[in-house]
């Protein structure tokens, strides 16, 4: 299924309010739009009416991560990163993709209720 901006800009949202995230969402609509190397590689992804992306740093400003919906509505998330110290940054680094792998997770719930509430006709406010 197919959906517009906006829904997928609050689907986005609700998942990272679940998952005690900033829920603030950007649009990308031109490759332009893209300020860090995670939002470079989704826009690979892009769609054709925008793509809103949640960007989340997940080990201080060395993990990079972009979270969005794909043109089919799977759940993505694009990373970047870099270290200085091996040892202590892959230490940290399982961490930060549990935390994205939660974040994936809610999104994927997130979508699959708004369908559900479609299907019955009722007020997809989710």
């Amino acid at each position: 299924m197919k959906y517009s901006f906006e829904v997928r800009k609050m689907l986005l949202e609700k998942a990272m309010k679940e998952c005690q995230l900033d829920s603030h969402v950007k649009n990308m609509e031109y490759k332009k739009d893209a300020n860090t190397w995670a939002e470079r590689i989704a826009t690979g992804f892009h769609v054709k009416a925008g793509l809103p992306v949640k960007n989340s740093f997940m080990h201080c400003e060395s993990l990079d991560m972009c979270f969005f919906y794909n043109e089919d509505m799977v759940p993505t998330v694009t990373y970047a990163g870099y270290t200085q110290d091996m040892k202590s940054d892959t230490a940290v680094l399982p961490s930060a993709f549990e935390k994205a792998e939660e974040v994936l997770a809610m999104m994927r719930f997130t979508a699959k209720e708004y369908d559900k509430e479609a299907e019955h006709g009722k007020q997809c406010d989710i």
